[in-house]
């Protein structure tokens, strides 16, 4: 699979802005779920940062780009706690999103532990399907989108899998969201 944040003359762009609005809200030690080929590793130091994603094909990319960043396609013991679970443009490409959050929720070692996601609005549902056909942005991604998911839905979702909405924010127009929870 290639890189989606690579594939699509805009998706560059939608991911820089992705982690310019998580960056504020990391801290400590970082778990990335759907890690791709690393760029977050850019901000964040290798001793703190431990990358997951389930593509090989990704990983060999982040591992070439960031070799003393950790990857892995493992999920990691659910005995290693981290700072801030980070899950950028991943959730709207899980079957169940409540088991989704569960998850990885695992890995907060306390409430001032955070959970940051980003996700894209579903208002843009036909706009990201039409301009993933025209090469705008990744095919791939929006071909393996399982559902787009609004605030209201996505409070649901959290109180579901036992977590806390703290932070709620639109960006890049309305047409990403960015959410932060934490455990009760």
């Amino acid at each position: 699979m290639p890189d989606q944040g690579t594939e699509g003359l805009l998706s560059p762009f939608l991911r820089r802005r992705r982690i310019n609005v998580v960056l504020p809200h990391m801290k400590g030690r970082i778990l990335d779920v759907g890690c791709g080929s690393g760029e977050l590793c850019q901000w964040v130091e290798a001793d703190k940062y431990l990358g997951f994603d389930v593509d090989s094909e990704s990983l060999f990319l982040a591992k070439q780009k960031f070799p003393d960043h950790h990857f892995t396609n493992c999920e990691p013991p659910v005995n290693q706690a981290y700072d801030t679970v980070v899950s950028l443009a991943v959730i709207e490409h899980a079957a169940d999103p409540v088991s989704f959050l569960k998850k990885w929720a695992r890995y907060l070692h306390d409430s001032d532990s955070r959970f940051v996601l980003t996700t894209p609005h579903p208002r843009i549902k036909k706009i990201h399907e039409a301009g993933s056909q025209i090469g705008l942005f990744s095919r791939h991604g929006s071909e393996e989108h399982q559902q787009l998911i609004n605030s209201g839905h996505f409070q649901k979702i959290t109180m579901d899998a036992g977590l806390q909405l703290k932070v709620f924010r639109k960006f890049l127009i309305g047409m990403n969201q960015l959410f932060i929870l934490s455990l009760p």
